[in-house]
Formats: structure tokens, C-alpha cells, sequence
């Protein structure tokens, strides 16, 4: 029989030999951020040191578009193989809050929540896109005549829209939209919201003064009906015009803005003030006839012709504002007449527009 003195000196000296515990230390580090609008949870790391045997367990971070889950992984490093003793070193007890090595469950996988979905109103909302195409195609209208040849110019547009074609597009012939320019037809609109194929071909004739390159910028729009202009969709090129005019004026007839808007009426006298505009002449005179028997008057609107560089590449474009009060008129209904004329920067090709309107002078009290 061993003497349980003789048996306590044993053990005593199997635990002197045996590394110092330390204990289980876990460290947990976790961070998760948003990007793009999705959620990612990034797990920094775990490492777990265990006296006795070293073993280090990492969870590595979860890549875009995983399952969710992660794959526990465990790296062992080499065990010291231990000194034979006397007596077996004992066995921990379940309360110890060290171990020698791992335990079978240390090894398993380890399942990691899914994660989270993001709410209704986290979740990605569809950008509308353009990714429009674009050419240019041209042919002379035969019908236009000798004056004014007008070039058609067919722009081919594929791609995408949100809604579809609203109102009509417009042609500038140059990139920034200060020389003249000509309306196409009008698309009319479309009820369909969204993001829609488009394959149409915009059409617009406009005649040139000379047979050369112009640069263009074609602009159309797109939306649906109620909503007005949408997004804004413009293409700048260069056509080869074959098509040229003898006329230093425009084709564009002279035109009125608000007319009579600002009109008025008082002390026996009619003041108006009409806004005249040519959008391929030099707006020359206005004349007015007060109505009341007494020949038209005529003023010249001084200014310099506006024809932009090179000389004669370009229709002169003008618009200006006139002010003219009648003669002292007896009480009365009076039609009144106003004409006015544009030419080209040399003064020939003259082109008129007349607009009238209806007054009634009261008698003075």
C-alpha cells in the first residue's frame, strides 16, 4: 500500500513540472457599416490562447455576397510532447477554468446569424438611366424651293428613356444655342412611367445660308403627360450642308411677343409697347396706325445688325422692345395697327408681320 504522504509528495512535484495556467482569454472585436445601401458584417477576428497547448481560432470577415454564414476554422500548433512522469498528471475538473487542450466542440462550425434585412425603406431605389445613341442623317427638300433650300435633317436616337418624347425638340445650329434654331414636330406624351426603350427618328428642316459644315446641338426631351419637361436630353455633332441661300434674310417671317399686353389707356391717349423679334433678320422699323384717320407712323429701330462671325455664315438674329403713345383721340373705339419690318444686315429681302387690337378712349370728365 502507498503511503498518502508518499503519494502527496508525488503529485506535488508532477505540478512543479507542469507550464503555469494562465486561463482562457477570448477577445471579440465586430464592426458592420452600410454600402451601396446593402448591410455587410464584418468580423475582425477571434483568437482564443490556451494554456498548456497553443491553438489560435480565426473567423475571417464575410465576403460581398455570402450566405451568411462562417466557417470556424481552427489552426493547432505543435503540442510539446509532455516529460514522462511517475504518476498521471490528474484530469481537470469540469469548474477549471483551464485546459490543456481544446475539446471536441471547440472544433465544430460555428454558425453566425444571417444577417439582418434591411427595412422597406433601406432598400434600393431604380435610377433612371440614359444610355441614348445617336446619327445624323441629311437630304435637301426638293419642295423648298431656290430662296430658301431647306435640309432635312433625320436624328436617329436609340437607347433608353424614362417616359417617352414630350413636346417638340428643338435644332440649334451651333453648340451653344445663341445662333438660330428650328422646332421639330410636336411628340406629343406618354402616360407610361418608367424606364422605356426608345428607337425613333426626330425630324427637323431648316435651311441654311451656306453650303458648308455647321456645327448643331440637337435637344429633345422626355417625361409623360401632367408632368411637363422631364429629364433633358441634348447631342451635339457636325452636318455637311450641300444646300445654300442667295438671301442675306432669314425664311422666318418676323413676329410679335405680347403685343398689346402692356397697353393702356388714359387722358385721351393709347400707349403701347410691343416686343418684336426675327429669329433670321435684323428687326428694321415698326410702324403704328392709331386708327383715327392720320397716316402711320413710322419709326426705325437703331442699333448694329447683329450677324454673328464668319460673315454670311449665319442668319443676323434681333429682338428688341418699342414704346409708342398716339396723338391726343376724342372718345372713341380705335383699331390699332402694328407693322413691323426686318431685312438682312445689307438692308434687302424685307420681311413684314402685322398684328391689331381694339381700344376704346372714354370721354374726359
Amino acid at each position: 500500500m502507498i503511503d498518502f504522504d508518499d503519494l502527496r509528495a508525488s503529485l506535488h512535484a508532477a505540478s512543479a513540472d507542469a507550464p503555469e495556467t494562465t486561463g482562457l482569454a477570448t477577445v471579440v472585436a465586430a464592426c458592420g457599416r452600410r454600402v451601396r445601401r446593402r448591410r455587410r458584417l464584418a468580423a475582425s477576428g477571434v483568437v482564443v490562447a490556451l494554456a498548456g497547448a497553443s491553438a489560435a481560432v480565426v473567423v475571417p470577415l464575410l465576403p460581398r455576397g455570402h450566405d451568411g454564414r462562417q466557417q470556424l476554422t481552427t489552426t493547432n500548433a505543435s503540442t510539446p510532447t509532455p516529460t514522462p512522469t511517475p504518476t498521471p498528471t490528474p484530469t481537470p475538473t469540469p469548474t477549471t477554468t483551464g485546459s490543456t487542450s481544446p475539446t471536441p466542440e471547440s472544433t465544430a462550425p460555428a454558425v453566425v446569424a444571417p444577417t439582418p434585412t434591411p427595412s422597406p425603406s433601406l432598400s434600393p431605389t431604380a435610377t433612371p438611366t440614359e444610355s441614348l445613341r445617336y446619327s445624323a442623317t441629311t437630304h435637301v427638300d426638293p419642295a423648298s424651293g431656290r430662296d430658301y433650300p431647306a435640309t432635312v435633317v433625320d436624328i436617329h436616337v436609340t437607347g433608353a428613356v424614362f417616359g417617352g418624347p414630350v413636346g417638340r425638340p428643338v435644332l440649334y445650329v451651333d453648340p451653344n444655342e445663341t445662333m438660330g434654331y428650328a422646332s421639330g414636330a410636336d411628340t406629343g406624351c406618354t402616360t407610361d412611367a418608367g424606364i422605356h426603350p426608345i428607337d425613333k427618328t426626330f425630324t427637323i428642316a431648316y435651311a441654311f445660308r451656306q453650303a458648308t459644315s455647321y456645327p448643331v446641338h440637337f435637344e429633345f426631351w422626355s417625361g409623360t403627360c401632367g408632368s411637363g419637361a422631364g429629364p433633358r436630353h441634348d447631342w451635339q455633332t457636325t452636318l455637311d450642308i450641300t444646300a445654300a441661300s442667295s438671301r442675306s434674310n432669314g425664311p422666318a417671317q418676323p413676329y410679335f411677343h405680347a403685343a398689346f399686353a402692356q397697353a393702356t389707356v388714359s387722358n385721351g391717349h393709347i400707349q403701347i409697347t410691343p416686343s418684336l423679334i426675327d429669329d433670321d433678320g435684323n428687326i428694321a422699323t415698326m410702324t403704328v396706325d392709331w386708327g383715327n384717320g392720320d397716316a402711320p407712323t413710322t419709326t426705325s429701330i437703331a442699333g448694329t445688325c447683329d450677324e454673328p462671325a464668319p460673315a454670311g455664315k449665319y442668319w443676323p438674329v434681333s429682338s428688341t422692345t418699342q414704346t409708342a403713345t398716339s396723338p391726343p383721340l376724342s372718345p372713341g373705339t380705335y383699331t390699332v395697327t402694328v407693322t413691323t419690318t426686318s431685312t438682312g444686315c445689307d438692308g434687302n429681302d424685307p420681311q413684314t408681320a402685322s398684328t391689331s387690337h381694339t381700344f376704346t378712349v372714354p370721354a374726359t370728365r
